[in-house]
């Protein structure tokens, strides 16, 4: 009976010190709350919400929990001040908080009024006594995060006000600070100094922008500050990066970045550019006409890519002339090597051009070839079935 008495007196004296379903513990109290339930919290106490944004994979917040967050010294500015609550950005609830926010890092620390309004925000680890300042900055009404990028969008171009906004922006993984960069650039007079270079190096991330056009031009430069590996380097990321983003560049922009950074292949470049333009844009007659314009003027070799341009024809066009242009280029993929997936395309392709015939032979060739290449034929004798039927 007694030790009965004692575990019931135990469970009433765990229930008694839970708050909000979590249990009191040394360090930040955080409590299990949704966000909005915090910020009604926060609303009715007089006090800011803090959002430890972490994943559970994460290593630095693995740190904080057991380094940072324990301490004293920060529980106590953290406790009097903010509603404390933790939230895993890659599950539940996290997902759209991280959304809304644009936090892309972790950890990252969100410091919001009972609103919802992004006071301040910082990511990575931090010692107890340097998290304590970032805890204070929420209160900063000069310096805070949310504070400079008021000041910005009122039209504030302070120098020092914009070189603090990027590298916040730039820690926190908030792409936005491109702009805030070249604010801060336009202030600046002499872009020719070791500073500004490295400036310009460091936070240029879209090869739409003026500061990677002097990068270009200043190439030599760059070259002997960074070496010509990390200069090369990042001007090829930018233009493959820009090159990706289909729905914001376009077919001038593109053809104006390949004369700046290769001019010697430029025009090529260009030409093979407008193919994927068109293919990813969906518009298939223009992609035909660039394929096939683009091969005449710029002969490929390349068995695989020859047999490529054949493959998508065999998929999306339905023209008899444009169909032929393709056949002669798998053709010629066969002439440079006589495979499998290259006569397996020939079939394709003149079987939907009506030729049943020669589609059949170039089937019963390609299931051949698989044999002796060891490969799986049946996707090719499914072909050939269907032109059998015809």
């Amino acid at each position: 009976m007694l030790n009965k008495s004692i575990t019931s007196l135990v469970i009433l004296l765990l229930i008694s010190i839970a708050v909000n379903g979590q249990l009191q513990q040394s360090g930040i109290h955080f409590e299990y709350l949704s966000l909005q339930e915090a910020l009604s919290k926060a609303k009715a106490d007089s006090k800011l919400v803090f959002v430890d944004g972490y994943a559970t994979w994460c290593g630095p917040c693995k740190r904080m929990d057991a380094e940072t967050f324990p301490n004293t010294d920060v529980a106590s500015l953290f406790d009097s001040v903010f509603v404390n609550i933790k939230l895993d950005m890659e599950k539940g609830a996290g997902l759209e908080v991280a959304k809304k926010y644009g936090i892309k890092a972790y950890p990252t620390f969100l410091f919001l009024d009972p609103e919802g309004k992004v006071k301040h925000k910082d990511a990575g680890f931090f010692e107890a006594e340097d998290f304590i300042e970032v805890g204070k900055m929420a209160f900063d009404e000069a310096n805070s995060l949310g504070a400079l990028q008021r000041k910005f969008d009122e039209g504030n171009k302070d120098s020092m006000l914009l070189q603090r906004l990027v590298q916040l922006k730039y820690k926190i993984v908030d792409l936005s600070y491109m702009q805030v960069a070249e604010a801060f650039a336009e202030t600046q007079k002499d872009w020719d100094t070791p500073e500004m270079r490295k400036f310009i190096f460091t936070y240029t991330n879209t090869a739409a922008s003026p500061l990677f056009d002097y990068i270009v031009e200043n190439k030599k430069d760059f070259n002997k500050q960074f070496g010509q590996g990390a200069t090369f380097g990042k001007i090829e990321n930018l233009v493959r990066d820009r090159s990706f983003d289909i729905e914001n560049t376009s077919l001038g922009e593109m053809s104006r970045l390949f004369k700046l950074v290769y001019p010697k292949s430029a025009k090529e470049l260009s030409s093979k550019y407008r193919m994927t333009f068109y293919r990813q844009q969906g518009d298939r007659q223009n992609y035909a006409l660039s394929a096939i314009d683009h091969y005449q003027r710029f002969p490929s070799k390349d068995p695989q890519e020859l047999n490529e341009v054949g493959v998508t024809f065999s998929r999306v066009i339905n023209d008899p002339k444009l169909l032929e242009k393709a056949i002669e280029l798998t053709r010629k993929s066969i002439t440079i090597e006589d495979a499998h997936y290259n006569n397996d395309t020939l079939a394709a392709l003149l079987f939907k051009k009506g030729d049943i015939s020669g589609a059949k032979k170039a089937a019963e060739k390609a299931i051949a070839l698989a044999r002796s290449e060891g490969e799986d034929p049946s996707y090719t004798i499914e072909l050939l079935d269907v032109i059998k039927s015809h």
